[in-house]
């Protein structure tokens, strides 16, 4: 009997726990996580952000609570300031996500290689139009 492919839940899955697993390897020496890397740099691609946004963003990774609390260990260790629900790195945060960047940009490239930008945007077009008709089944309850 031939092995049957899995199907692309299998793929998606298998490549989130890839991404973690390297994030979490090539951010350690910084004291990061791949939660903690994607707050500070979601907050540094943005320049600055909500509460709200923030939240929303990283929801499918971990809850509000546990932003809270990173968001607070950042603002102590002087890389967030966080001003009328507003957060923005610190010249301090700033200089800690350029370090960190550096070794995410290599990790990037080699997740990237092989792949041709076109191939990425049609990937990325794909998954989005898949997580919208997954929204639409579970608000519908079908």
């Amino acid at each position: 009997m031939k092995y049957k492919e899995p199907p692309i839940g299998y793929w998606i899955k298998k490549a989130d726990e890839l991404f973690t697993k390297g994030i979490n390897e090539i951010q350690s020496k910084f004291g990061l996580t791949r939660t903690k890397w994607q707050i500070i740099n979601s907050i540094r691609d943005n320049e600055e952000m909500t509460k709200k946004e923030l939240f929303d963003l990283m929801e499918p990774f971990t809850n509000k609570k546990e932003v809270e609390e990173l968001l607070l260990k950042f603002s102590w260790d002087n890389l967030i300031d966080i001003e009328k629900d507003k957060i923005r790195l610190t010249d301090d945060g700033i200089k800690f996500h350029t370090e960190c960047l550096e070794h995410q940009k290599i990790f990037r490239q080699k997740c990237m290689q092989d792949i041709p930008e076109k191939d990425y945007q049609v990937t990325l077009e794909v998954l989005k139009k898949l997580v919208n008709n997954l929204n639409y089944l579970e608000d519908k309850k079908i």
